[in-house]
Parts: C-alpha cells; sequence; structure tokens
C-alpha cells in the first residue's frame, strides 16, 4: 500500500488494487518520413486492463502530420501502423483521442472504422 503524508485536514492512502498486474507497459512513437525528413508521428500506449484481466488496449494519442506532409496518405498510414503494432502486442481495442475541432483527424478515424465512444473529462494540473 503507499501511502501519503498525513495532513491536518485528512489521512489519504492509496491501494494498488492488482499489485502484479502490470497496468502500463509501453509507450511507441511512431514517425513517417519524407524525404529524411519527419512529416508525421502518432504516439501508441499499451496498457493493461486490470477490469479485462490480462488484456491489453492501445491509447493512441499526438496524431500529427505536418502541412507539407498533408493531403499525402501520411495520416493513414501512420494510423494503420498503430493498427498493426495493437494486433502484434494482442490488444483487443484501440482508442483514439481527438479534440472536437480537429474534423479532418476525426473523420479519417472514422473512414478507417472507428467510432465516437462515451465523452472524455479533462483537468489541467498546475
Amino acid at each position: 500500500m503507499l501511502e501519503r503524508a498525513p495532513t491536518k485536514e485528512t489521512t489519504m492512502a492509496t491501494t494498488i488494487l492488482y499489485p502484479d498486474y502490470p497496468t502500463f507497459t509501453h509507450s511507441y512513437r511512431l514517425v513517417a518520413m519524407e524525404d529524411a525528413t519527419e512529416v508525421g508521428h502518432v504516439y501508441v500506449y499499451i496498457i493493461g486492463d486490470p477490469v479485462k484481466h490480462g488484456k491489453w488496449y492501445a491509447l493512441i494519442d499526438d496524431l500529427f502530420v505536418s502541412e507539407a506532409g498533408r493531403g499525402k496518405g501520411y495520416g493513414r498510414t501512420l494510423m494503420e501502423a498503430a493498427g498493426t503494432l495493437a494486433r502484434k502486442q494482442k490488444c483487443y481495442k484501440i482508442v483514439a483521442n481527438s479534440h472536437r475541432k480537429r474534423k479532418a483527424a476525426r473523420a479519417l478515424y472514422q473512414s478507417m472504422g472507428y467510432v465516437p465512444h462515451g465523452r472524455e473529462f479533462r483537468l489541467d494540473l498546475k
């Protein structure tokens, strides 16, 4: 059990529910190159899902293609490579984040079979 120092107001403790179960294992940065210049990247995180006991999923974040590389298929190629990686890692699902204002990225995801699911919440820490 991990513990935090008590304060005047409260005593806090954190219990690791599955101490022998890895909940985060690998992160990958896949890149797209054009004439020895990076024109895009995507980050892929392979995460253990303790609720699914022994199953893994992939979280795709920060798909980016430079202005010079846009419209040339690099985004699709990066997403296909991320999917291949997730399959090799035996993931049961892929979750892709995209801000609602990024219409081109959202259209790409949907054209590849991804469907909108749930709603993300965020808290900025200062």
